[in-house]
């Protein structure tokens, strides 16, 4: 059953692919606009002085959530991995799952403290 929906969620990563591919494509017109229009308002973004209290660990996690190469690594590199414990069985998993863990603190942790000291040079 696992090989099935494994087939199934391959067959299907062509379209997703291009969905994708879409809506990235409108989410980067989208900023593209957010510039255009500031830059056509003359907003001095330093003068805005904007203050957060957003835990720089939620913001890291935000932006990696919401980053849309995350999926597009879950439907590459991840389903690579998913293979591989296929093939290797599930014993595989004691070596695949701690090292994508740490990897995954290890990067939310970078991007948290990087949010962090953006968010204070302002």
């Amino acid at each position: 059953m696992l090989v099935l929906a494994f087939n199934a969620l391959v067959s299907f990563l062509g379209v997703a692919a291009q969905l994708l591919a879409v809506a990235g494509a409108l989410v980067i017109l989208y900023f593209a606009y957010l510039l255009f229009r500031e830059a056509y308002r003359g907003v001095n973004i330093d003068a805005v002085g904007v203050e957060t209290t957003t835990n720089p660990l939620a913001l890291g996690f935000t932006f990696t959530a919401l980053n849309p190469y995350f999926l597009l690594w879950w439907l590459s590199i991840g389903m690579a991995l998913v293979a591989q414990v296929q093939i290797l069985g599930l014993a595989s998993l004691a070596i695949i799952y701690p090292a994508h863990m740490w990897l995954d603190f290890a990067w939310l942790t970078l991007v948290a403290e990087l949010s962090g000291r953006g968010s204070k040079e302002r």
